[in-house]
């Protein structure tokens, strides 16, 4: 799993973290993003899982039909997804998408 905060002992799970000088260089989730693609074009695992629809749920199926894999998305819930927090933003970045679109 690649993340950028230390992963809990689960077991066959171990946690793959972006060196430093990425982090410092794309901050922590542009550095994931990028170490998850390198590790995914380079180990070819079977199956990629995204969490959240924007970016990673997205990211995830261009990324696994580009390397021959499969994709699942993992949308998480609660009252932060519903109140003032992920699902606004989602709401506030596609609106932003159309009205660029539209332009």
């Amino acid at each position: 799993m690649v993340a950028s905060t230390s992963v809990p002992n689960i077991d066959k799970v171990s946690g793959l973290y972006a060196p430093k000088w990425l982090s410092s260089l794309f901050g922590k989730v542009g550095a994931r993003l990028f170490y998850f693609t390198w590790i995914a074009i380079t180990k070819r695992p079977d199956v990629l899982v995204g969490f959240h629809l924007l970016l990673n749920g997205l990211f995830v199926v261009v990324l696994a039909k580009l390397i021959g894999a499969k994709s699942v998305y993992i949308c998480g819930g609660g009252p932060r997804e519903v109140i003032g927090g992920e699902l606004t933003q989602k709401i506030e970045f596609l609106t932003k998408l159309d009205n660029q679109m539209t332009l």
